[in-house]
């Protein structure tokens, strides 16, 4: 399983890849918004600050993505 890590770039971590891996999934923020149950605004918001989702959102897109939350 492949992990991946949230957080700022002042930390280290990529900022964007949530982004990255709904585009390795060929998803649109729509697609992935409507397999999390939350509107494209949401995604927007969470791939600009990956902090802001929700612990649930998290789990959510780590068994989407196929990684585990670091």
């Amino acid at each position: 399983m492949r992990v991946v890590q949230i957080g700022s770039q002042k930390e280290g971590f990529m900022p964007n890849c949530i982004g990255a891996e709904r585009v390795r999934l060929r998803l649109s923020q729509t697609d992935l918004g409507d397999k999390l149950g939350v509107s494209r605004s949401i995604i927007v918001r969470i791939e600009r600050d990956p902090k802001s989702a929700t612990y649930d959102q998290l789990e959510r897109m780590s068994q989407l993505f196929g990684c585990s939350i670091q």
